[in-house]
């Protein structure tokens, strides 16, 4: 997976989450890195889509974007400004594309 940090709307390449070891239940390394299994999906789980899961603590955001529904891109947000206008700039896209 490719990663990056969204921050205010700046992209940068990679992040400073733990990384997920394959043989890891996705559930359990949300739970390790300290991220709730609640999700909320932008688009389709099945097709193009930004699935976004919050910190326990809820002081930031760790999104799994699949722009095609294929190759998935983790996206750290730091903060609440950073999710929002994630959904903001890109949320529209991916409804669009799922009507």
């Amino acid at each position: 997976m490719s990663l990056y940090t969204y921050t205010k709307g700046e992209w940068t390449d990679g992040n400073d989450l733990p990384k997920w070891d394959d043989s890891e239940d996705f559930s359990a390394y949300l739970y390790r890195i300290g991220y709730s299994p609640s999700k909320l999906c932008v688009g389709s789980e099945h097709g193009s889509c930004i699935v976004l899961y919050e910190s326990f603590d809820a002081s930031s955001f760790y999104a799994i974007v699949a722009p095609l529904g294929g190759k998935c891109y983790e996206v750290f947000l730091p903060d609440f400004p950073s999710m929002m206008l994630l959904l903001k700039d890109f949320g529209p896209i991916f409804s669009a594309l799922n009507i």
